[in-house]
């Protein structure tokens, strides 16, 4: 079967795995994925294309009596519910190669809505994978069973799961092909000790980029009937920390959840395995086991070559998406891409993305400690346009880490101040002649009018929330800081960039 016929094929449900070569062991990619793929058609997968290890690897399950048999002989007894997703619903595993990371895959053509055998349907079940209690990658874990089988036990090992919960994993995800995909929503209720606030969640766009960075721009721009075609999935990121500064490690659980156009199989996770970010470059697996800082600098500069890419791609697509509105003025989903679109959620908005952003930066510098961490974070902002719009003045900017050190109470209490300031400058310019009212009012109002992209609505909630804890009760430790301080700085950064052209 050739490559063009993937396309074709009705795929209903994956679930995938996303993991950082480094943290695999990988170092020679071709011949590695190589042995992995030579070792699936020994368990009875079949390839549906030539071997590329530029393209995404399908494999139809084709002898099941001696697959069936193997996952009954990988997993436990007490895992039957995992034995019937391997033998009874999917069909197909799948490899996807990148430079930086290797992303394991399942896929079926069967209605995810199927019942396993506690009563509980595949689409339940897929959310769950990655959490402590389930296996977080059957795919991988049939590929090291797999290598083993045929006597590659070292390869098995080293890319095998390191526990229920492997911090190896950059992401993970479920993804579901509907025709009714543009439907996909969320709502998250939040509950704090001052009010009850229910935060609906706009899930993020998955664009094509294939389309908005190509000349195939030039299409889009005299056949508005292409532009349907521009959104090809939408997820909602289910992310959780904590992460710290301080600790050697990020621990984070990065899930996410899809719902896509059918036939965008391949193009859907080939954008997802763009935005997967390689929180523990400088670890081998198991995580207890660190890198040679030659290997750790060279995958640390490997991921600044990344992030330099991912950042020039979402200024690209943004670029494109802004040529369009000027074409289409009316088509009011554009102006929703351009915020709520997969790339400028990571790049402007992910607080994750901002705390890896500045400790890989300060790694590769040479200087990792905490404090330069932080100062680089708290530098990236222009305190003196937030003094001219009466938010902050350039000494508090300066003076935040040592605050972290000495009061970190206080500093919970300034960042509040200081996101109180940014909301109520919209709030008058929006509103001229609106009451005076609370923060929790103001914030809510804004949001209802759709000033505020949701993570950054989610942000200010808990930067407000949790400055009332510092300014009623002084309370407040430096590990609280250290993780609300990235939040701080993707806010001011929207108001500057974003929130004052937009009032």
């Amino acid at each position: 079967m050739e490559i063009t016929a993937i396309k074709t094929l009705n795929i209903q449900h994956i679930v995938f795995e996303v993991v950082p070569l480094e943290r695999l062991g990988i170092q020679d990619s071709v011949n590695d994925i190589g042995s992995i793929a030579h070792a699936l058609q020994q368990i009875g997968c079949e390839p549906l294309s030539k071997f590329n290890v530029k393209n995404a690897l399908w494999f139809f399950i084709r002898d099941r009596k001696y697959f069936d048999e193997l996952v009954r002989s990988m997993l436990h007894q007490n895992e039957d519910e995992l034995v019937w997703l391997l033998t009874e619903f999917f069909e197909y595993i799948v490899l996807l190669p990148t430079p930086y990371d290797l992303l394991f895959a399942l896929a079926s053509t069967k209605d995810p809505n199927n019942v396993s055998p506690y009563s509980r349907t595949v689409a339940y079940i897929s959310t769950e994978v990655g959490n402590p209690t389930d296996s977080p990658s059957l795919a991988r874990i049939l590929c090291a069973t797999a290598l083993r089988k045929q006597g590659n036990a070292e390869l098995g090992a080293r890319i095998d799961c390191t526990s229920s919960f492997p911090t190896e994993t950059a992401l993970a995800g479920n993804i579901s092909f509907l025709p009714t995909f543009a439907e996909f929503h969320r709502t998250w209720h939040l509950v704090d000790a001052e009010e009850d606030a229910e935060v609906t969640l706009s899930v993020l766009s998955i664009l094509s980029s294939h389309k908005l960075v190509s000349q195939d721009i030039t299409e889009l721009l005299t056949n508005e009937s292409l532009l349907d075609q521009i959104e090809i999935a939408r997820a909602f990121p289910f992310q959780l920390g904590p992460f710290s500064f301080n600790s050697d490690n990020f621990s984070f659980f990065n899930h996410f959840t899809v719902n896509a156009r059918p036939g965008t199989q391949t193009e859907v996770l080939k954008e997802l395995v763009n935005i997967s970010l390689h929180l523990n470059w400088s670890y081998a697996t198991p995580l207890t086991k660190k890198l040679s800082k030659k290997s750790a600098l060279s995958f640390g500069y490997a991921q600044l070559k990344r992030l330099k890419n991912l950042e020039e791609k979402e200024k690209i697509l943004r670029y494109s998406l802004s040529l369009l509105q000027k074409r289409y003025p009316a088509r009011q989903d554009l102006f929703q891409w351009e915020v709520n679109n997969l790339y400028s959620n990571v790049v402007r908005y992910s607080s994750v993305y901002l705390a890896w952003r500045s400790r890989l930066i300060a790694f590769i510098q040479g200087d990792p400690n905490i404090d330069n961490q932080f100062t680089l974070l708290v530098r990236q902002i222009d305190w003196s346009a937030l003094e001219k719009f009466n938010i902050a003045t350039v000494n508090e900017g300066e003076t935040i880490v040592n605050l972290l050190h000495a009061d970190p109470g206080s500093l919970l209490t300034k960042m509040r101040i200081i996101i109180e300031q940014c909301v109520s400058y919209l709030y008058q310019q929006k509103y001229l002649y609106a009451p005076t009212t609370t923060l929790h009012n103001v914030i809510q109002r804004l949001d209802r009018d759709g000033v505020f992209p949701s993570l950054i609505s989610i942000y200010l909630t808990t930067l407000r929330t949790t400055g009332n804890v510092g300014a009623h009760t002084g309370a407040g430790s430096k590990e609280d800081v250290e993780a609300l301080l990235p939040l701080l700085v993707r806010v001011l950064e929207w108001f500057l960039d974003e929130g004052v052209s937009q009032i």
